[in-house]
Formats: structure tokens, C-alpha cells, sequence
């Protein structure tokens, strides 16, 4: 799977604050295929760290699907 540019833009975020935890490609891209299912009318993310996994998410709603993320740093 192609990586999203918004994932890109996530990645350099996180590798500019010295961010390691962020979410492997294989995992992201199993979370771009969940939020891709039809049927979904919103999401919901726990841990958001420095958003790649947000963005891998995102990248694959449409725009009208809420979704809410929450990181407790």
C-alpha cells in the first residue's frame, strides 16, 4: 500500500521531535483499511502520540465521518 502523503507529513513531525513510537507501516496500514469499511459514521483513536496513526486513519474517511483523538501528554 501506498503511504498517504498526510502519514508523510506525520512521519516528519514525529522524527523532528524525536518521536519513536509511532505506529508501523504494516499496522497503519491495517487501520487504513478498517476506516475504509462502508458503513462507518465515526471514529475514534486512543493514544494519539505524534499522529501517525491518526493520519493513516484520516487519510482513508471521508470528509464528513467525525473523528475524535485523544493522547494524555
Amino acid at each position: 500500500m501506498e503511504q498517504p502523503p498526510l502519514v508523510t507529513k506525520a512521519l516528519g513531525f514525529a522524527a523532528a521531535r524525536g518521536f519513536e513510537k509511532s505506529c508501523r507501516p504494516e499496522d497503519g496500514a491495517l487501520l487504513h483499511v478498517l476506516a475504509a469499511r462502508r458503513g462507518v459514521s465515526r471514529v475514534a483513536e486512543i493514544g494519539t502520540g505524534a499522529g501517525v496513526g491518526s493520519a493513516w486513519i484520516v487519510s482513508a474517511l471521508p470528509p464528513t465521518t467525525p473523528f475524535f483523538t485523544t493522547e494524555t501528554d
